[in-house]
């Protein structure tokens, strides 16, 4: 254990009505007593009320974020910083048409080597080796107890759409899509049953990072189709095309990464040890993950 006055502060997207936001912060799976912020409405000048400051999870890093003024004010007065499951959102398409966005190098920006520990859930082991405080830690919502379930399985497929891009944008999908059940990404939901959505079809198809990162875990073959750059950084990567050749896409391997929920909760679960180990001084000694 460790003392109880050690208190956090927890910045990340504090959307209720998406499911992915809500449930990507490690505070609900892990004691982390404190207080929270939402990295949208926050200004340049916020300073939080703890020395320890989580940011994450989520895609934090990215468009609209005030996250290098924030972060620099922060090291300035002697914060001790925390990414816990932060993403890169940078580059997104913006072609409502297609809402495709191809593979392509990814550069963080500076305020990366600012955090204390980087626990980040983008899976490029070139940056492990260049930040050796990094560590590749997957979104905290594996830990939620929904994954301990079983689920029926009743449909060969099944959509899970991002709530603010449906797939009524998309132009020429197959005509068969429209015939198998959908699940849109908002407040209608709970976790619990998105997650049974996600449970009941053998192949997700979906354009929602968490509804691929969530099926993943469970098992499932997973076709996404990434308008964000965001899609690449998935550890177990998905079956990426367009909208459109969603079809096609399963004539390609279809993988199933069967260890996928151990592996991120072990992820997790280690680097929680280690944060609160940085934190009390307790000697410690990084490693690169390959």
């Amino acid at each position: 254990m460790y003392p109880t006055d050690l208190k956090f502060t927890n910045i990340f997207r504090k959307d209720e009505d998406n499911v992915g936001d809500w449930y990507s912060t490690p505070t609900k799976y892990f004691h982390l007593p404190g207080e929270s912020a939402d990295i949208w409405q926050m200004d340049f000048e916020f300073m939080p009320q703890h020395e320890n400051v989580i940011f994450g999870g989520g895609g934090l890093i990215g468009q609209m974020r005030p996250m290098g003024h924030v972060i620099t004010n922060l090291k300035n007065e002697n914060k001790r910083l925390y990414a816990w499951g932060l993403g890169e959102h940078i580059y997104i398409s913006m072609d409502e048409q297609t809402q495709f966005i191809p593979p392509m190098d990814i550069s963080y920006p500076f305020y990366i080597r600012k955090f204390d520990l980087l626990g980040i859930r983008d899976y490029y082991p070139n940056l492990f080796t260049t930040i050796p405080w990094s560590r590749w830690v997957p979104c905290a919502s594996c830990m939620h107890e929904a994954f301990d379930k079983e689920y029926e399985v009743k449909h060969d497929v099944a959509f899970f759409t991002h709530k603010q891009l449906p797939m009524g944008l998309i132009h020429m999908m197959p005509k068969q899509t429209w015939d198998y059940p959908h699940m849109w990404n908002d407040n209608n939901q709970t976790f619990e049953e998105v997650i049974q959505f996600l449970g009941s079809a053998d192949v997700i198809c979906t354009n929602s990072y968490h509804g691929a990162y969530w099926a993943t875990l469970l098992g499932k073959v997973v076709v996404a189709f990434p308008w964000s750059s965001k899609f690449y950084g998935l550890k177990h990567r998905p079956l990426l095309c367009p909208a459109p050749d969603w079809l096609n896409a399963l004539d390609r391997e279809q993988k199933q990464y069967k260890s996928a929920l151990e592996e991120c909760r072990e992820a997790n679960v280690e680097f929680h040890k280690e944060l609160i180990n940085h934190i009390l001084n307790v000697p410690i000694s990084f490693t690169v993950t390959t």
